[in-house]
């Protein structure tokens, strides 16, 4: 299990295994994380989207000022 798998299932609320929704920031780079398979990391303009929840492996990338997308990665 490595450091970020510890710090998710530290997350996890005590007696359902569900989790709270978890914000960080940390040297200007933004954590958003929604659920054991899926989070948002913000960089500058940049967001990256990591989704595992359907078993499908998505990754976006998109710049929130220039209105630049970058293709879905796979």
């Amino acid at each position: 299990m490595n450091i970020i798998d510890k710090w998710i299932k530290y997350q996890m609320i005590p007696g359902n295994n569900k989790m709270k929704k978890i914000v960080k920031k940390i040297n200007g780079i933004k954590i958003d994380v929604r659920s054991e398979k899926c989070l948002y990391i913000t960089i500058k303009d940049w967001t990256i989207y990591i989704d595992n929840s359907t078993n499908e492996k998505i990754i976006d990338v998109w710049n929130e000022k220039k209105d630049i997308t970058v293709q879905e990665l796979h």
